[in-house]
C-alpha cells in the first residue's frame, strides 16, 4: 500500500519508519491520556516509557541540582523540614 505524502513527512520529522508511526502517534497521546496532562514534555516521556515496556510513570524525577534550583526561585515545591 503507497505511503501519504504526509505519512512520510512525518516519518521524516520524528526519524521513525513510515510503520512504526502509528504506535509513536498513539503511545504520545496515551501519555497524554494516562497522565492527564497536556505537557508535549511529558506525553514524550512516557510514550517512550511504553514504547520501551516499561510502566508509565507521570512524575518526573528531578536532579537534586534542579530541585535546589527550582526552590531558590519559587515557591513551587515544598520546603524539606
Amino acid at each position: 500500500m503507497p505511503q501519504s505524502v504526509r505519512t512520510e513527512e512525518l516519518a521524516r520529522i520524528f526519524r521513525i519508519s513510515p510503520d512504526q508511526l502509528l504506535s509513536f502517534v498513539v503511545t504520545h497521546e496515551l501519555g497524554h491520556t494516562i497522565c492527564e496532562d497536556g505537557s508535549e514534555m511529558t506525553a514524550s516521556r512516557v510514550a517512550e516509557q511504553l514504547r520501551s515496556g516499561k510502566s508509565a510513570n507521570c512524575v518526573s524525577s528531578l536532579s537534586a541540582l534542579q530541585e535546589l534550583y527550582l526552590r531558590s526561585k519559587s515557591n513551587l515545591l515544598p520546603r524539606v523540614r
